[in-house]
């Protein structure tokens, strides 16, 4: 997904929050974008590792990144860490793990729960998605070796130019 959508739809989310009866919408909203963001942030790292981004798109789908396990094996692959013990991003992964459980409760239609409850999360989600991450990208992608200009999952990764070396 592209930035500009994961945008939309924190947008979108942040707007049904203020619709009377709509927070569990607003928290679905936020949870998709929380899912695309992963991807873009393993799509950062395979750019890092020197795929451009349509390759690392094709080496997502190829990953079948969907999966929650195999999404952990390349985050630790590229970061060298699993997601939710990374430093500095650990614990905005932790946070969004859990809401896992809701999103699945309310997905399948097993259980509900108050508005408020979505509203906190999706909150929280809103948080987590609009935190700061290219510069924790960049210090983990950096001990691993890699450098970019621009680790932002929210925006075109940049390589460095010969002048950034």
């Amino acid at each position: 997904m592209k930035p500009s959508e994961i945008k939309r739809l924190v947008h979108s989310a942040r707007r049904s929050l203020e619709i009377s009866g709509a927070q569990p919408d607003a928290f679905l909203l936020a949870f998709v974008a929380w899912e695309a963001l992963q991807v873009r942030i393993l799509t950062v790292g395979l750019f890092a590792k020197g795929l451009d981004v349509k390759g690392a798109q094709a080496e997502i789908l190829a990953r079948q990144v969907w999966k929650k396990e195999n999404r952990e094996a390349l985050f630790l692959e590229l970061y060298g860490y699993r997601p939710a013990n990374a430093p500095k991003v650990g614990k905005l992964f932790r946070k969004a793990q859990t809401f896992d459980s809701l999103r699945g409760r309310f997905i399948h239609g097993q259980s509900r729960t108050s508005p408020d409850r979505f509203a906190n999360a999706t909150a929280d989600l809103i948080s987590i998605l609009e935190s700061d991450w290219s510069q924790d990208l960049k210090f983990l992608l950096k001990k691993q070796g890699l450098r970019l200009a621009s680790a932002d999952p929210l925006k075109r990764p940049m390589r460095l130019t010969s002048k950034g070396k």
